[in-house]
C-alpha cells in the first residue's frame, strides 16, 4: 500500500540553570513537514540572532513553496544560503563598529518528504530515531572529541574538547551532512541541541520515551538535562511519522 507521511511534532527549549541568555532556537512545523534545532554562538546575543536567522530562513523556505529539487539537494542549497546570510549580517555588525568576533550556529533540521526523511546537520546539536524500543544516533558531531574519536587518536592538552568543527555562519563556506532514511510508521525522532544530550544519557533519554506520553517528551527532556547539571541552553523537538492516505 502507498501512503505518505505526516508530521506530529512537539518542541521546546530552556535557558539552562547556568546561562543569562537562551541562544538555541527552535523550529515546529509539522504542517510543512520541517523541524530543527539551532544552538548559537557569538557574544552580545549574537548566537542568538544566528539561530534564530537559521530557523526563519529555513521555516520561510519552506513556507514559500514546494521545490523542484531533491529534497537533500534542497537542504544542502539551504544550508549554504543561510550560511552566507549569517556570515553576510556577522560582517555588516562589525563594520558597524560593534565589536563582533564572528558569529554562527549549529543546525540540525528533519524534513519528511512522501515515505523518507532527510536529515541535514552541522555541528553538534543532533538527530535521533527511536524505534521498536530503540534509540539510535542519526547525526554526527561536528566537535574536537568526536573527530578525535573518529580518527582514533586523543590529545589531553586540549581543554576544550566540546568545541565544534563546523557552524552554519562563521566562515563564507559551509559542508553540511545530510542522511536518508525511508520511514515507518510511528517512526519517532528526536532533535535536540547539546544542552540535552551533553547532560544527560542515552539510557535516561531512551527511559523518557519509554515511559512519557508523547506530548510531554520535550518537557521531560529537558528535566533530565537540568537534573544533569543544566550548564547550558537545552533544546528537544520529538516527531512521530504518521500515514496520510
Amino acid at each position: 500500500m502507498s501512503y505518505l507521511l505526516k508530521m506530529q511534532a512537539f518542541g521546546l527549549t530552556h535557558q539552562g540553570l547556568s546561562r543569562k541568555e537562551n541562544q538555541d532556537s527552535i523550529l515546529v512545523a509539522p504542517e510543512l513537514g520541517i523541524v530543527a534545532v539551532a544552538d548559537g554562538m557569538g557574544g552580545h546575543s549574537y548566537g542568538e540572532l544566528a539561530s534564530q536567522m537559521a530557523v526563519e530562513l529555513l521555516h520561510q523556505e519552506f513556507q514559500s513553496s514546494s521545490s523542484p529539487l531533491e529534497p537533500d539537494v534542497r537542504l544542502i542549497n539551504l544550508y549554504e544560503h543561510t550560511n552566507l546570510m549569517i556570515y553576510k549580517k556577522s560582517l555588516e555588525i562589525a563594520s558597524s563598529g560593534t565589536e563582533n568576533k564572528g558569529m554562527g550556529t549549529t543546525l540540525v533540521s528533519l524534513n519528511f518528504h512522501e515515505t523518507s526523511a532527510y536529515i541535514c546537520n552541522v555541528g553538534d546539536s543532533r538527530a535521533y530515531l527511536y524505534r521498536d524500543g530503540g534509540l539510535w544516533p542519526m547525526t554526527e558531531d561536528h566537535s574536537v572529541v568526536n573527530e578525535q574519536r573518529r580518527a582514533g587518536v586523543e590529545f589531553p592538552e586540549i581543554k576544550n574538547k566540546s568545541m565544534i568543527t563546523r557552524s552554519v555562519g562563521f566562515e563564507s563556506q559551509i559542508k553540511s551532512d545530510v542522511f536518508f532514511r525511508r520511514v515507518l510508521k510511528d517512526d519517532v525522532f528526536i532533535l535536540c541541541s547539546d544542552g540535552l544530550h551533553g547532560f544527560t544519557t542515552e539510557q535516561k533519554m531512551l527511559n523518557v520515551l519509554n515511559e512519557t506520553e508523547f506530548s510531554e517528551v520535550p518537557q521531560k527532556m529537558i528535566d533530565i538535562a537540568l537534573e544533569g547539571g543544566g550548564g547550558d541552553n537545552v533544546s528537544c523537538i520529538i516527531c512521530r511519522a504518521t500515514e496520510n492516505q
